[in-house]
């Protein structure tokens, strides 16, 4: 690849990723679908299906953030209010499924 085709490449991979950024701040602001945020934006259909898996991307690494943040978090908040994990989890209100999880994995 030469060096017009490596600029060319960036630039094309830049937009990408800022038209990215334009989906998930129009969906967390208003509160939409990613397909009522593509219309906002003109995605054409034949791109939709790039944009929609690079959201479920970003999505699952979000998630895997909070999940080890609050792995992380939990034991120090159970020492530091001296609490036990079922009343730490209760803090955080977390679903029930989510509450088995931490209770499973982490030490009581």
């Amino acid at each position: 690849m030469n060096l017009k085709e490596q600029i060319s490449s960036a630039e094309f991979r830049g937009k990408q990723q800022a038209k990215l950024e334009d989906l998930k701040n129009l969906m967390a602001s208003l509160r939409i679908s990613p397909d009522q945020a593509m219309d906002i934006l003109h995605i054409p259909e034949s791109d939709r299906a790039f944009y929609k898996a690079r959201l479920e991307e970003a999505t699952v690494q979000e998630q895997s953030g909070e999940f080890n943040s609050r792995m992380d978090s939990v034991p120090k908040m159970m020492d530091a209010f001296h609490i036990s994990l079922d009343q730490a989890l209760a803090l955080l209100q977390l679903s029930e499924s989510e509450r088995g999880f931490y209770q499973k994995h982490l030490p009581k």
